[in-house]
């Protein structure tokens, strides 16, 4: 016969629960794909109905996509903090390692994320064309800064450029774990010097 939890039940605020709903399913979207990824065990983890994900979010998309939003905001800051480096070549590799190690800790859900049926998504489409043209600015301005011109050759580098990661990340999640992140920065970095050399 199992035996009452009688431990007290934590009183949490509707934001404090909405926050912790949505590390839980931070967790398990990083994890697992969308689809192996059940509003239930979502709620179980954190000893919350799953009638409580509902009233939150709406729905597992509504879960999924306030999950990536919260994730957009990591890199985004992520990003920022590496704003500072002085010299651009190594503002570039700080970047570039930033993205990485965001990706590293999300393998499963990055993979999924990028090759699954979710990469199409209205709502998921949008968080990534505005990160992307945030990262964009930044790319754009330092290049122009360091001497390229403005115009049709610097955004097809740029863009390429951003292509390449993507690929080389995915590329690099589906190594045996203890592949070193810097195999990508190194590449990365090479390849749009390269390119902008071009």
């Amino acid at each position: 016969m199992r035996t009452a939890d009688r431990r007290p039940r934590r009183r949490l605020s509707p934001a404090e629960r909405r926050a912790e709903l949505l590390a839980a399913g931070g967790r398990a979207f990083a994890a697992a794909s969308y689809a192996d990824v059940s509003v239930a065990d979502v709620a179980a983890e954190v000893g919350a109905s799953p009638a409580l994900v509902h009233h939150h979010f709406g729905s597992k998309h509504g879960l999924y996509v306030a999950v990536l939003t919260e994730a957009a905001d990591d890199l985004r800051r992520r990003l920022r903090a590496v704003a500072d480096v002085a010299e651009p070549s190594e503002r570039l590799r700080a970047g570039i390692g930033a993205f990485v190690g965001f990706v590293g800790e999300r393998r499963v859900g990055w993979i999924a994320l990028y090759r699954g049926r979710h990469a199409a998504d209205p709502a998921v489409r949008a968080l990534f064309a505005d990160v992307r043209a945030e990262v964009l600015d930044v790319l754009r301005a330092d290049a122009v800064a360091g001497g390229c011109a403005p115009g049709p050759a610097l955004e097809i580098a740029l863009r390429g450029y951003l292509g390449f990661v993507d690929e080389a990340c995915v590329a690099w999640t589906e190594q045996p774990d203890g592949t070193p992140p810097e195999l990508v920065v190194r590449a990365a970095h090479a390849a749009l010097l390269a390119a902008l050399r071009a």
